[in-house]
């Protein structure tokens, strides 16, 4: 009889609670209607926002305090020591798309964004007034929907806010995607240092150089628009490119003579009087590359070395290609094959519970975006489902570390970067190493020391499941040469290390 009192006793304390959550959730919508209703009717509003360049600005209402209530800049400005009193406040840094939806935010606690331009202007204003969720909640939109079409635009965005998830992303998408995102006309107004950092690329997907150079040629052409400068002079559009390394990046030597016969037709037209009269131009010819370089250039083509480069012009030979889905760096190669507990007491009978690696790229940042574990499955271990082990993620940064182990790192050496992600799973199988993709990309920047810790949530790898490799004469320390011109040096850890990293830069 108890029993069922206390039973029923329990029913109806999870239906009044349950009751009471339906209550608290119905409260809150009547408030955000409330508050919703305030900002479209206009109602008791006691402060106008002037949003927008002079030309192109637009009006909004407010209410100061729940304003205030919703972020700390506006708190300090409405209510501060240094209170700003007027009635009238112009914001011309912002774009009104960008405020309007901060408003719509602060007053609905929801957004409603409609592509990644108002996604960009809305996150710019959520950082401006330090709303973090919002800016969350942009920048979660701009990730999912980047198409070639603004890979750009998201790439300068994500570099003035320092988001290295969209840096990557865009990277990725101007790698893969090149020849739909150089041909697109938003591609004509990017900035000179993105011109500068896609024509620098090791890796572009490119049907040939020569759509790559008429793109530069479009976009310098737009440019000596925007500057108010005569187009028509090839002599001016190459001088929109002089004070950066667009020029001298660009692999004439590997178009075909067809595609530089191109060139050379494209960007050749008759000379003005006044060109005529210039020092050291042709006299009936306006180029874009002088007489000296096209001769230069056509008898590389027919014979490759035969005569020295000029200055300022690319030497490279090999056609750009389509990047591969990451590069690995081999730390050591797993030579035999131990149990758990064997390796461990080789380390002075440590259980096997935690996977590590010390690292420093010296001449490049990069992005690393996985790793490769030496353990498999032991030969003899059978089962229906494949063991998947729960792991934690910790990854540490410090600044300021010359090229020397850990142990001579100095104490007052400022941790940039200390992160944890929880949620971490791998998949041990028989016939090959234990890989760890990473939901999101590390960011690691030139010179930094940097640590990687992966911690199993169990007390000790099972002898009975798990082996493994071990190695021989690995150093305490190397610097490898992996083929992409990046310079690793890894350093000793006392515990098992990974054997593999894969990255992307």
């Amino acid at each position: 009889m108890s029993h069922l009192q206390q039973n029923g006793s329990t029913t109806t304390l999870i239906k009044s609670e349950v009751d009471f959550q339906r209550l608290i959730n119905g409260e809150s919508d009547r408030l955000v209607s409330r508050a919703s209703n305030l900002l479209q009717n206009k109602s008791f509003t006691d402060v106008t926002f002037i949003v927008g360049p002079p030309q192109h600005s637009k009006k909004y209402v407010g209410h100061r305090v729940l304003l205030a209530m919703t972020s700390p800049v506006f708190e300090a400005m409405f209510y501060g020591d240094m209170a700003d009193k007027s009635k009238v406040i112009r914001i011309p840094d912002l774009a009104p798309i960008g405020f309007e939806n901060l408003l719509r935010y602060a007053y609905t606690d929801s957004l409603n964004l409609n592509s990644v331009d108002d996604a960009m202007l809305t996150a710019y204003a959520a950082k401006k007034y330090l709303l973090p969720h919002l800016l969350r909640e942009c920048l979660t939109y701009i990730d999912k929907n980047i198409t070639p079409s603004c890979a750009c635009a998201v790439y300068e965005f994500a570099t003035v806010l320092n988001s290295q998830q969209l840096i990557f992303q865009s990277m990725q998408i101007i790698d893969r995607q090149t020849y739909h995102v150089i041909t697109h006309k938003s591609f004509n107004s990017i900035q000179l240092s993105t011109l500068e950092f896609i024509v620098g690329r090791r890796y572009l997907n490119l049907y040939s150089e020569y759509s790559l150079f008429n793109s530069i040629i479009q976009w310098a052409i737009s440019e000596c628009k925007r500057r108010s400068v005569n187009s028509n002079d090839w002599t001016v559009v190459r001088g929109i490119l002089e004070d950066s390394n667009v020029l001298r990046n660009v692999r004439f030597l590997t178009m075909t003579n067809e595609e530089f016969c191109r060139v050379i037709a494209q960007t050749t037209s008759p000379a003005t009087q006044q060109q005529k009269n210039a020092e050291d131009q042709n006299s009936n010819e306006n180029s874009f590359l002088i007489k000296h370089e096209q001769i230069t250039i056509f008898m590389n083509l027919a014979i490759p070395g035969i005569v020295p480069i000029p200055k300022g012009l690319s030497q490279e030979t090999t056609p750009r290609c389509a990047p591969p889905e990451y590069f690995i760096v081999r730390r050591y190669k797993p030579v035999s094959y131990a149990t758990a507990t064997n390796l461990a007491s080789i380390g002075g009978n440590k259980p096997v519970r935690v996977v590590s690696i010390k690292f420093q790229v010296m001449n490049a940042d990069v992005f690393i975006i996985g790793a490769s574990i030496p353990i498999r499955l032991d030969p003899g271990y059978y089962s229906v489902r494949t063991p998947k082990l729960e792991c934690q993620l910790k990854f540490s940064s410090k600044a300021g570390v010359a090229s020397e182990p850990p142990m001579g790192v100095r104490a007052d050496d400022t941790v940039l970067l200390d992160t944890i992600d929880d949620s971490i799973s791998v998949v041990i199988s028989k016939d090959k190493d234990c890989h760890v993709k990473l939901k999101k990309p590390i960011s690691i920047k030139k010179g930094n020391l940097n640590e990687i810790m992966l911690t199993f949530q169990i007390s000790t790898l099972n002898d009975d499941i798990v082996v493994v490799k071990g190695h021989r004469g690995k150093p305490s320390q190397c610097e490898i040469l992996d083929g992409e011109a990046l310079s690793w040096i890894f350093y000793k850890s006392s515990n098992i290390e990974f054997n593999e990293l894969y990255y992307y830069y």
